[in-house]
Parts: structure tokens; sequence; C-alpha cells
């Protein structure tokens, strides 16, 4: 297949010399500035980019003598081409960051033991409308987990600095009687952040 005879137009060679030479460049470019530096990868993109320069000046005089490159230079060309346009693709495509899981998993922010839901707001016409959406889910958890374990894991607190104090106590007359705000789930004033 590389000995197919084709009309080469004037300035074909030059051009192909050329963007072979920036694409080289541009891998350069990015596998010294814009890659992690620390793996056996980084030392094999190193030993292309230094060794680009001088198998780019051999493939020219090879070029330039015979008028095309013998069949074992073409395949090496390919290989050299290959692996650049696939370690380019494959940093493209790879995602920008890691989920918080896998990337927790190696530190403390993978060993979640419990969640706190604090919640300060001013409006207790909010709290009337929201609440109830986060009663479900409380719920739907314990309905699962069972009251005692889902107290383990998640603990939810509202703080509500409405200066209404008729808001307020419609607020209490609403949720009263609920489990959530008899165990002090919702309380009327700041959250210690101290503690």
């Amino acid at each position: 297949w590389c000995t197919i005879p084709i009309e080469v137009y004037p300035g074909m060679v030059e051009i192909l010399k050329m963007f072979t030479v920036v694409f080289q460049a541009c891998f350069a470019i990015t596998a010294i500035f814009f890659w992690n530096l620390d793996g056996i990868l980084s030392y094999v993109d190193m030993i292309f980019v230094l060794a680009s320069p001088f198998v780019d000046v051999y493939w020219a005089r090879i070029c330039d003598t015979h008028g095309r490159l013998e069949p074992g230079d073409l395949v090496l060309y390919s290989l050299f081409i290959f692996y650049m346009i696939i370690r380019l693709w494959v940093s493209a495509i790879a995602p920008a960051h890691s989920s918080w899981y896998r990337s927790g998993n190696a530190g403390l922010a993978g060993k979640f033991d419990k969640m706190t839901f604090v919640w300060t707001t001013r409006s207790a016409s909010q709290v009337s409308e929201i609440l109830p959406d986060i009663l479900e889910l409380w719920n739907l958890l314990v309905q699962k987990w069972g009251l005692q374990n889902a107290r383990k894991v998640c603990e939810i607190s509202i703080y509500v600095t409405d200066p209404d104090d008729d808001a307020c106590a419609l607020l209490r007359k609403e949720f009263g009687h609920t489990e959530f705000y008899r165990n002090g789930g919702m309380r009327r004033g700041r959250a210690d952040m101290k503690k």
C-alpha cells in the first residue's frame, strides 16, 4: 500500500512536513506544560518529544533522497504519529475531575460518618413551603433504615430568624405536631456554628 504511485503536487511535501512539525510541537507543548509529569507515560512522552526533531530530520532526508518513505520508515512514522494522536485523544476525552467518590476514597472525604444539614432562614413562610419535602425525605430514610440508624447518619436542623412573631406562630402551629419539631429539629434563632 505504501508503493502506490501518486501524483505529488507542487508544495505538497513541504506542507506535509510543516504540518508534521506543527503537530509534534503541539504535542510537546501539551505534554510538557499541561499534563501531569508523575506517571510512566510522561517519561514515554518525553522520549517522543526529544526524539521528534531527530526523526523529522531523518525522515525529511529520506523523503528528499528517495522521493518517498521506505516501507519500514513509513511504519515507524505511522507508529510515532499514532502514539501522539492516541495520547492527545485520551487526554481530550478524559474527565477533567474525578467524582468525589473516587477521589475521596483515598482521603478522609470518602469516609462520611454523618451528614449534618443546617438551614438558617429569615422566612418562616419559606420553611412552611420547603419543610414538607424535607420531612418526606426524612420519613423515607426512617422507613428504610429505622429511626435510630437514620439519626446516626443524618441530622437536620432548621433555624428560623423571622422577626414576624405571627409567621413563626403559624409555622409552630403547622408543624408543632411533627416528631421533627418535638425533637428540636426546628428552632427559632440563629445556629451556633461553633458547635
